[in-house]
């Protein structure tokens, strides 16, 4: 099975809000998914999060960040979250 799912990866908590607000603004229509998706926080609650979409049967993933692909969301997804999957 595959999911798509909106991303909204902060570095840290302190930057968490900002990210969540820019989600909010681009993605926060029902039809995008965005809370649905639980992809919204630091590195390593969106391993957690797909660590639980694996346990739930999905073998894909198809992502949409919320800050439409910026060098530092793809360093954070490169560097922190796709080593530990």
């Amino acid at each position: 099975m595959s999911v798509e799912a909106v991303l909204a990866i902060a570095p840290d908590d302190a930057a968490l809000e900002d990210v969540r607000r820019i989600a909010e603004k681009r993605f926060g229509v029902p039809e995008f998914g965005l809370h649905d998706g639980g992809l919204i926080g630091t590195p390593q609650a969106i391993v957690d999060r797909l660590g639980q979409l694996r346990e739930m049967g999905f073998g894909q993933v198809v992502l949409f960040t919320h800050d439409r692909a910026s060098d530092a969301t793809l360093e954070l997804l490169a560097g922190r979250v796709l080593p530990q999957l």
